[in-house]
């Protein structure tokens, strides 16, 4: 959401009533999905199932229909829109500010977005879902997720420190540092078979 602040009409009040809901609704819908399969199915079993809510669902329907990998699809597809949106925005600012090339910051005379940036980023999705098995890709995105968190807190304590940002606690973006820092160290770990 951050990403596409820009882009929105009065972002200081559509950006907070945006976040909080989308964070209420995925709140709820994450308790409910939980609480329905616990009733469906023991815990245990949920454990031991590689796909968890198919089995769920073909236990409380009877059938075997591939409605979950139907949704699944979707969900991959939303992910994939996300990540393209995300990353053609980073690339703009970062173009903007003339870290990278300033092609990356043109824009679309018609639909007023990024482009150059959104093709790049299509162009790099699509090379590495050919490439790259779905687990590994996940595990890359959410890693490199993880990362540009990380420089976002940086960049506050920054902004905090020159005043821009004087109405922001030091403790919240160093939460998030330390937070981010323990995740990486984890997956890396996990990636090295260390744990």
């Amino acid at each position: 959401m951050v990403n596409v602040a820009e882009e929105v009409k009065n972002p200081q009040r559509s950006m907070k009533r945006g976040m909080l809901t989308a964070l209420g609704i995925a709140s709820v819908i994450y308790i409910l999905v939980a609480v329905g399969a616990l009733s469906v199915l023991p815990s245990n079993q949920l454990a031991e199932s590689s796909a968890p809510l198919a089995a769920v669902f073909e236990a409380a329907t009877g059938s075997s229909i591939p409605i979950i990998t139907i949704i699944g699809v979707v969900a991959i597809t939303n992910g994939i829109l996300i990540q393209i949106i995300t990353g053609s925005r980073i690339l703009y600012g970062l173009g903007r500010e003339k870290w990278i090339p300033k092609k990356f910051a043109q824009v679309s005379p018609r639909t007023h977005t990024p482009t150059t940036a959104t093709t790049t980023v299509l162009l790099l999705i699509a090379i590495a879902s050919t490439l790259l098995p779905l687990g590994t890709l996940a595990q890359i995105t959410s890693f490199i997720l993880l990362i540009v968190f990380t420089m976002v807190h940086i960049s506050a304590l920054k902004l905090i420190k020159t005043k821009e940002l004087s109405h922001l606690r030091r403790s919240i973006p160093i939460l998030g540092i330390i937070t981010n820092l323990v995740v990486i160290g984890l997956q890396i770990a996990s990636w090295l078979n260390v744990l």
